[in-house]
């Protein structure tokens, strides 16, 4: 007899055949339940035993099990029950797990598909919080501002939006009529990036360009830089400091807006500012979107005296309330 899960009691001519139907339904049931899975061991390899009541021998394609991780997974992981071979774990959609879709302790269903030889986590995960649009992320609602290199830790899981600032260049003190505006510094933008609670940020803050002397070419601003999980790597060039031509804007990466800063040309005695956006220092206050930013992130060129130092870079990490 074939085994019919859609069982329609008025499609049975005896109440035999119903009842062998519904037994045979039932113990194909059970025999797809693996329970709580034993030893568990791995970060990304993952190794785990079967109960013995379960009666497991292989294998079986819709067979259910319980995962309780023994660590924080890094990347795309793999599991392999009863000493079998490492088979992969991904997400209910089918995509690789990603750095932190797993935590420790935090128990998962997972089902096995025969057909892709892989199996699938049942419910979502952190890295499937994708959103199709800005309208579909809570709102960003808190601010840190960053001024020294260092870490920037996830309170709790949540979309961050980052923006990053290199350093300005300072002018050349060139004088009278060659003086040139140090570059302006760049500024890179990372927005709708998920974070699990725990998670880092590992920043570096560029500093700005020392002022010079006379008759001294200005100098470079320093790099930002900003690192994290799932390959996360933006840059924000410093400014180059001016010289007898020019004062080149720095150059930004890894982002998905990413802002040249300005390059000055300007042959007046004075030179002029490289420009580039920076948030005033009442940012926690008035929020990263109001009319608090201000340019001028170099310095410019001093026909007379020492040219200004550029302003150092920096960090400002908005993120939304905790994400259920």
């Amino acid at each position: 007899m074939g085994i019919n899960r859609n069982i329609d009691p008025e499609s049975y001519d005896t109440g035999t055949a119903l009842a062998d139907d519904i037994a045979a339904t039932l113990n194909y049931s059970v025999s797809l339940w693996l329970g709580h899975l034993t030893g568990v061991s791995g970060t990304n390899a993952i190794t785990a035993g079967v109960a013995e009541n379960t009666g497991f021998s292989a294998l079986t394609d819709g067979a259910l099990a319980v995962l309780v991780p023994a660590a924080n997974n890094t990347g795309a992981v793999t599991l392999a029950v009863e000493s079998g071979s490492p088979i992969a774990v991904k997400t209910s959609d089918g995509a690789a797990l990603e750095n932190g879709d797993l935590k420790a302790g935090r128990a998962i269903p997972i089902q096995y598909h025969g057909t892709s030889s892989a199996w699938r986590v049942l419910i979502e995960v952190p890295s499937q919080k994708v959103v199709a649009n800005q309208s579909d992320v809570p709102p960003y609602s808190i601010y840190d501002e960053i001024t020294a290199s260092g870490t920037w830790t996830a309170p709790f899981d949540c979309f961050v939006r980052i923006w990053l600032f290199g350093g300005g260049a300072s002018g050349r003190a060139g004088g009278a009529t060659n003086s040139r505006g140090g570059g302006g510094a760049a500024v890179c933008i990372k927005d709708r990036y998920f974070m699990t609670a725990g998670q880092q940020l590992s920043l570096t803050i560029g500093l700005g360009g020392a002022g010079v002397s006379p008759t001294r070419d200005g100098n470079n601003g320093g790099d930002s830089t900003c690192t994290g999980p799932n390959g996360l790597n933006m840059s924000a060039g410093g400014g180059k400091g001016g010289n007898a031509t020019n004062g080149v804007g720095g150059v930004a990466t890894g982002g998905d807006l990413n802002y040249a800063g300005q390059t000055r040309t300007s042959s007046s005695p004075s030179g002029s500012n490289g420009l580039a956006l920076k948030f005033t220092s009442n940012i926690s206050r008035i929020g990263p979107f109001s009319s608090g930013m201000v340019n001028a992130v170099s310095s410019a060129g001093a026909p007379s005296g020492d040219s200004n130092a550029g302003t150092a870079g920096m960090a400002v990490i908005e993120y939304t309330t905790a994400i259920s």
